[in-house]
């Protein structure tokens, strides 16, 4: 399972809205090799060696380090229970604060792994943290429209989550901040090469 931290927040409302009695049991995406990589004879991919003395490999690892840390932190979804609605409550207010703490500890690691050694690196960083921010500033919209809903009103709380789910699985629709980072040709191919990239979108 790819640890895409927006993922995360739209996989947390499904679980919230399957507790609710309307399941949702989305297909995994197909799994893509990333560039340069080659099936072996079982039909495997085997990426290609990484070379972490290349600047802008070392950077891609640094990054994605980071990446897979904040994916960790986020495998264990909040626990609902559709018979205790303001337990269910505050553990998706913990959740979707913790996403939004992931993110910023993810925006922190990519300012201190500095501007990539590539051209338009700095761009492609202003970018990913831009995203990063406007993510953040959606989960935290997502949290006050759910805090202010009385979890004793099942109307209320479903009409609440039925309307943060749409605004989450938007920010699905990228694979997060690497998306605008991958978007420099030179990251693309060190992305593609470095050992924690590679964990991170699953190849």
């Amino acid at each position: 399972m790819k640890p895409r931290l927006v993922a995360a927040a739209v996989s947390a409302v499904a679980v919230v809205a399957f507790a609710g009695g309307c399941s949702s049991d989305p297909e995994a995406p197909p799994q893509i090799p990333a560039p340069g990589a080659a099936a072996d004879a079982t039909g495997q991919t085997q990426a290609p060696p990484a070379d972490l003395s290349d600047p802008a490999v070392a950077w891609a690892e640094q990054v994605c380090t980071a990446v897979e840390q904040g994916g960790k932190k986020l495998s264990e979804f909040p626990a609902v229970d559709p018979n205790d609605p303001a337990k269910t409550k505050q553990a998706m207010l913990d959740y979707l604060q913790r996403i939004s703490d992931t993110l910023g500890e993810l925006s922190a690691g990519i300012s201190a792994a500095g501007e990539p050694p590539v051209d338009d690196g700095a761009a492609a960083v202003d970018a990913a943290l831009t995203r990063i921010d406007d993510l953040r500033g959606a989960l935290s919209t997502a949290r006050e429209k759910l805090s202010s809903v009385e979890a004793s009103d099942p109307v209320a709380f479903q009409t609440a989550l039925a309307e943060i789910g749409p605004e989450l699985e938007g920010l699905n629709t990228t694979e997060g901040p690497t998306t605008d980072l991958k978007a420099n040709p030179e990251l693309k191919d060190a992305f593609a090469q470095a050992p924690a990239c590679r964990r991170v979108e699953g190849v």
